[in-house]
């Protein structure tokens, strides 16, 4: 199954990502988040996503990012 998403950016600190009615898909991330973070947390959320998707509910599951400092 291919996903297709949207990601939106704003000031945030959580990334989610929410599949509507009509299994439209929304990754919510902060402002700076590098593209390629919103695609690897999509890849670790593909069954979910999967599931929700053929399932026909609308859901959404958030991730709290951590801030490491270097």
């Amino acid at each position: 199954m291919e996903i297709t998403f949207v990601i939106q950016k704003s000031r945030r600190r959580s990334m989610s990502i929410q599949v509507a009615d009509d299994r439209k898909i929304i990754v919510k991330v902060p402002l700076g988040t590098p593209t390629f973070i919103a695609e690897n947390f999509i890849r670790e959320k593909k069954e979910w996503i999967t599931n929700v998707a053929t399932s026909g509910s609308s859901r959404t599951v958030e991730h709290i990012l951590s801030r490491h400092s270097s």
